[in-house]
């Protein structure tokens, strides 16, 4: 994986000397996650996926929401990730379920969006896994069976993250840095990722679209809507914003053809999680932010 050292090398080979430094100390290392289209009848009991249908243990139900089940997007065995050194924050064995409402009404900017998108975990005995099929789901909220490679990479923070914004970076400065991710991405063997394809993530620095969710998911999971800027001018907002960097990125999900996922127009969805509740494998306290362009 690239060092931090190698990529602030990187920033100076570029012109960027001046942000070089500040940069490539706050990068965080993450994993890219690569589809790969995949029949479900293949898939071995408990492989990780995106797409298809989950296998989970008997004493967990399928998430409703409303009375309505959500559509199944995501299941990783842990032990497929814990020999990524960023993986140490997550639990070292069992599996990790990742759902969300089928006609995307939610985008994480409202309180009352909460139940509408479920992070399940659960310590697992391969034998105790039963392979679910779907409920009745409208065919739009029912996705194609993948199967994912994993890779080291390193994750630059983007220009409106709460870490980044007091360099206020140039818009020379951002579209060299981008530039800069595309090629090293490329490095990544059988990867040949290009900006504008699927871009999964676990952990690191998300890949916003439409600019920093810390302090959205701070406000909006602590009951302030932020669909408008009266949200951001409540006056609870100076003492919760105080706990905005606790949170961080659990797992980032494009849009992306070979599954049939399409989150708003070309948008991605953000799961975020608070490092306490991380730590406490609380996954089930993690909060969704929708972004498109």
């Amino acid at each position: 994986m690239l060092s931090p050292g190698e990529l602030r090398v990187a920033l100076h080979e570029a012109g960027l000397r001046r942000i070089a430094d500040a940069l490539s100390a706050l990068s965080q290392p993450c994993v890219l996650v690569c589809t790969q289209a995949h029949p479900d009848e293949d898939f071995l009991l408990g492989r990780s996926r995106i797409g298809g249908v989950p296998d989970l243990p008997p004493t967990v139900d399928w998430p409703c929401w409303h009375g309505k089940p959500l559509s199944f997007l995501a299941q990783f065995d842990l032990s497929d990730l814990k020999t990524f050194t960023c993986c140490q924050v997550l639990p070292s064995s069992g599996h990790l379920w990742f759902f969300y409402e089928t006609e995307q009404g939610t985008w994480g900017f409202d309180p009352s969006d909460r139940g509408s998108w479920q992070v399940i975990y659960a310590e697992t005995d391969l034998h105790n896994l039963q392979r679910r099929e779907a409920p009745a789901l409208p065919k739009h909220a029912e996705f194609l069976p993948c199967a994912l490679t994993f890779h080291d990479f390193l994750s630059i923070p983007g220009a409106e993250s709460l870490s980044v914004a007091p360099l206020q970076l140039s818009l020379d400065e951002m579209e060299q840095i981008q530039e800069i991710e595309a090629d090293l991405q490329e490095m990544i063997p059988s990867r040949q990722v290009h900006q504008f394809e699927p871009y999964h993530q676990l952990l690191g620095h998300s890949k916003e679209i439409q600019g920093e969710m810390q302090v959205e998911c701070q406000l909006a999971a602590n009951g302030v809507h932020c669909g408008n800027s009266s949200g951001y001018l409540d006056p609870r907002r100076t003492e919760l914003q105080q706990g905005a960097t606790d949170w961080r990125l659990l797992f980032q999900l494009d849009s992306d053809d070979k599954p049939g996922m399409m989150w708003g127009d070309c948008g991605r969805l953000y799961f975020w999680i608070r490092n306490q509740d991380l730590a406490s494998k609380a996954f089930d306290k993690s909060w969704v932010i929708l972004q498109c362009s």
